[in-house]
């Protein structure tokens, strides 16, 4: 898969964002899309940037941008969405650690589970803070990173995702923004909510 057909429509099918340089970041929503998302990737022959918790149950991401540019926020950003995207969350984990390596070092042994894949060599690892920022990317709404404005902050809690979302969508709604209960559900992480506005 290369960065112009990703940079087609076809990412919306995965979990994405775009960090605040701009930059693409996807990754699956469950074994079966991880599954696919990694062999497309790997196939491709490009040696993406790729985190994944330290533990397991979490997304693979790929940072789809790649080069010279790539900045420590960018990195920073991808390495915050993909823990919270991850069980971790569930959990109502403060923090979490995440494993960062590039998808050439992705490999996969017979015997090995539906989305789930080994690392050859080392991995770098960091600690970040679970916590996300609601903002409108693509005309759509998505809980990112370090948010250029966010309109409410959402953090690991007791709230379910769907009382969450209701409370959400009258916080946007006087903010002028339309939203659904199901669109608001399907931009947060699974697990309960806690909201910063």
């Amino acid at each position: 898969m290369g960065k112009e057909k990703m940079r087609s429509q076809s990412y919306l099918k995965y979990r994405w964002f775009f960090t605040s340089s701009g930059k693409l970041v996807i990754g699956g929503k469950n074994a079966e899309q991880n599954e696919l998302l990694v062999k497309e990737i790997t196939k491709s022959g490009i040696d993406y940037i790729v985190m994944h918790t330290t533990n397991p149950g979490s997304p693979f991401t790929f940072l789809v941008d790649e080069g010279e540019n790539v900045t420590e926020e960018d990195l920073m950003e991808q390495a915050v969405f993909t823990g919270c995207f991850s069980q971790e969350w569930k959990k109502q984990k403060k923090t979490t650690s995440i494993d960062i390596f590039h998808s050439k070092q992705i490999t996969k042994n017979k015997g090995m589970k539906s989305g789930t894949f080994g690392v050859l060599g080392k991995a770098n690892r960091r600690a970040v803070e679970l916590k996300l920022g609601l903002e409108v990317q693509e005309e759509k709404l998505r809980a990112v990173p370090r948010p250029r404005e966010a309109l409410l902050w959402i953090t690991p809690g007791e709230e379910t995702r769907n009382k969450a979302a209701k409370e959400i969508k009258k916080i946007l709604k006087e903010k002028n923004l339309d939203f659904t209960v199901e669109e608001i559900e399907r931009a947060m992480p699974a697990g309960g909510i806690k909201i910063i506005a």
